[in-house]
């Protein structure tokens, strides 16, 4: 066990001194060193996840959020109970088709011993979940919808050239942000470079 642990770590330096030097040969090394700087930078507070959090959730319909609600909210408590992580209780798949189509039963269900125990208390919490409305997301405007698109097109244009993925050229959460602040001070210095010509094309720096 002991060398197998020591092999998780011993190989990475060697394997960061040929990334640098592949980094170098491609005159790349200055963009992942601001990208580390702009990384140690961030908030990287703890947030408590939420049924929002839970992908594919804000497409169902409202009936199933809210039953998505009512079953993270319970899944939540009993793991509390017996000091587990939630997916030991029920996974987030498992979760998404119990709101879509709630099992009769919950005794045949791969789930915890604790919700086959307490089958009417998931039950009673189905039938009881009020609908959930989708929550408005950010309404833009045509003008702020069309920037978007020109430079997500400019984006991937750039991106194909150099032989990165877009989204790490940029991603789309920035692009929104961008023109949503007017501003694109949060970007690093190689995406400005990258980006010249799709960034003289807005009314704004």
């Amino acid at each position: 066990m002991l060398d197998y642990a020591a092999k998780d770590t011993i190989y990475l330096l060697e394997l960061k001194r040929k990334l640098e030097q592949e980094l170098q040969q491609r005159g790349r090394k200055e963009w992942v060193d601001q990208e580390c700087r702009h990384l140690q930078e961030m908030d990287w507070s703890y947030h408590e996840q939420t049924y929002l959090d839970i992908g594919g959730v804000r497409s169902l319909s409202p009936l199933e959020r809210g039953r998505v609600k009512a079953l993270f909210e319970l899944r939540q408590n009993f793991a509390r109970q017996v000091d587990r992580p939630s997916f030991m209780i029920f996974t987030n798949k498992q979760l998404l088709d119990f709101a879509q189509s709630p099992p009769h039963s919950w005794h045949n269900q791969r789930v915890h011993p604790l919700v086959r125990q307490n089958d009417r208390l998931f039950q009673e919490a189905l039938r009881k979940a009020p609908p959930v409305e989708r929550e408005q997301g950010r309404k833009w405007t045509t003008e702020q919808r069309q920037r978007i698109d020109l430079f997500l097109e400019a984006r991937k244009a750039i991106a194909e050239r150099i032989g990165l993925a877009p989204s790490l050229l940029i991603s789309a959460d920035e692009v929104q942000e961008m023109v949503r602040s007017k501003s694109a001070a949060t970007l690093r210095y190689w995406q400005k470079g990258l980006l010249e010509e799709p960034l003289k094309q807005l009314a704004w720096k």
